[in-house]
């Protein structure tokens, strides 16, 4: 690359990272990497709590001479529980730094917030997830058990990870609502519909910034796009010579 051509490269680098559009771009692009990491901690869980919709692995873990592995199972759905809600709550933290970091005082701060308590702050499974969060921090792994039903007629057994209300309720720490979002779940919390739900409502939220972060910052992104563009061309043109 010709000497002016390389200082030109240069300034447009410099001029990229100090745009408007490039900061917020790192910020999104931050949130994206939590998000993924939730995602991916959702995953391992529900691929272990699928074993037990497994019609040939469900007479086998529940045989007598099966218990330790099945044992071994619950214990491992407990500590991929632990992640995926410790992955949940660490994107919390990232998306408060994320608003101090560009919305302080601004009305689109305003927006998330009203965003964010209509869809979490009375939600059975939000609030779970924050005792739940809460529980492990202060209890250890919660009381993972395993059900077996079989209905007369039905070819396959019904069988699930789940986590007993009555033994979660044994520690006196819950909040009045996260005791009531608990009593209206029932007697057990079945892990692996827990997970989906919960995940699919923190994925839907986080579309719905970025959706809005785009309309907002059009100008911003499209201008720090436009230099990386013309960075990459003289770039380009400098491995032809």
């Amino acid at each position: 690359m010709e000497p002016e051509k390389w200082e030109e490269f240069q300034k447009l680098i410099k001029e990229i990272e100090n745009s408007p559009g490039q900061k917020i771009i790192k910020e999104v692009d931050r949130l994206k990497r939590g998000l993924r990491m939730v995602k991916h901690n959702k995953d391992e869980l529900i691929k272990v709590a699928q074993v037990l919709k497994q019609p040939k692995a469900v007479p086998k873990l529940w045989a007598i001479d099966q218990r330790d592995a099945l044992h071994t199972l619950m214990e491992e759905v407990g500590r991929l529980l632990h992640n995926f809600l410790s992955s949940a709550f660490s994107l919390v933290d990232y998306m408060r730094s994320h608003r101090k970091h560009l919305y302080l005082n601004s009305e689109f701060n305003q927006e998330i917030e009203a965003e964010i308590q209509k869809r979490f702050i009375n939600d059975d499974d939000h609030l779970i997830a924050q005792g739940l969060r809460t529980y492990i921090i202060h209890v250890g792994f919660p009381p993972v058990g395993a059900t077996l039903h079989y209905v007369a007629g039905e070819k396959d057994f019904n069988s699930a990870f789940n986590m007993s209300i009555e033994s979660l309720l044994k520690w006196d720490d819950w909040s009045g609502n996260q005791k009531q979002a608990l009593a209206r779940i029932g007697d057990t919390i079945d892990i692996l519909l827990f997970a989906e739900r919960y995940f699919t409502k923190v994925e839907s939220f986080y579309l719905w910034l970025w959706s809005r972060q785009e309309e907002i910052h059009k100008k911003e992104i499209d201008d720090a796009n436009q230099l990386r563009e013309r960075a990459r061309a003289i770039e380009q043109e400098g491995r032809k010579k």
